[in-house]
């Protein structure tokens, strides 16, 4: 679904790589660590442009378990802007 594709696509400015997947876990990860789907509070055709401006899910201030915060930093290292820079 639109909430799961990587900006890249948006843009159609690169080749599909395993990077696409990457940024789709975060979105898996964030789907998980808050219980919704990510974009959950947009309609799906502003989706793309939110992606592409950089912009990602809301991230509300949920009492964290300090052992998980490990997984707020995977999740967004996996959801760069550049490809290059994700795992």
């Amino acid at each position: 679904t639109l909430s799961y594709t990587a900006p890249e696509i948006f843009e159609e400015k690169s080749l599909i790589t395993s990077k696409i997947d990457i940024y789709s876990f975060s979105m898996v990860i964030y789907e998980l660590f808050y219980k919704e789907k990510p974009f959950d509070n947009l309609e799906d055709y502003y989706i793309p442009v939110y992606v592409i401006q950089c912009k990602r899910p809301k991230q509300t201030n949920k009492k964290i378990d300090i052992k998980l915060l490990f997984l707020l930093d995977i999740m967004k290292e996996c959801w760069d802007q550049d490809p290059d820079i994700r795992p």
